[in-house]
């Protein structure tokens, strides 16, 4: 529009003006579709990183349940270890009682043993017609 009321003796002026929006027009074109290219892409990299992101809380959420289920796992082996401790230590309290008693019958059978061997000897002390008697 402008360019026309240029007078025409100022033609490579305006052949030149023509040439330089043309190439302005080109270049703002390429520089357009370098920007959506990079828009493109940096959108693709915020997928990508969304993505990424999503995935490592899934794994850390992971990560968590399995601490989670190896402290429950531990609170449970010694749980059944300090309950078999103390099936142990009822056991040693049951052999030691049995072994105080095995004792305690020893004592008694040599005791009755003695008293045996004393009655013995005693009755072989006796004169023989009181034994028949």
């Amino acid at each position: 529009g402008e360019l026309a009321k240029v007078p025409l003796d100022a033609q490579p002026l305006k052949d030149a003006c023509r040439t330089l929006i043309a190439e302005a027009s080109a270049t703002a074109s390429v520089l357009l579709r370098e920007r959506e290219d990079l828009s493109q892409e940096a959108r693709g990299r915020e997928i990508d990183c969304l993505a990424h992101v999503e995935l490592m809380r899934l794994k850390y959420g992971q990560l968590q349940q399995a601490q989670i289920e190896d402290r429950k796992s531990s609170r449970e082996a010694t749980s059944r270890r300090e309950a078999a401790e103390g099936r142990l230590s009822a056991l040693e309290m049951q052999h030691r009682a049995i072994e105080a008693q095995l004792s305690s019958t020893t004592q008694q059978l040599r005791h009755a043993e003695a008293s045996k061997q004393a009655l013995l000897a005693r009755l072989d002390k006796l004169p023989a017609e009181s034994a028949v008697a």
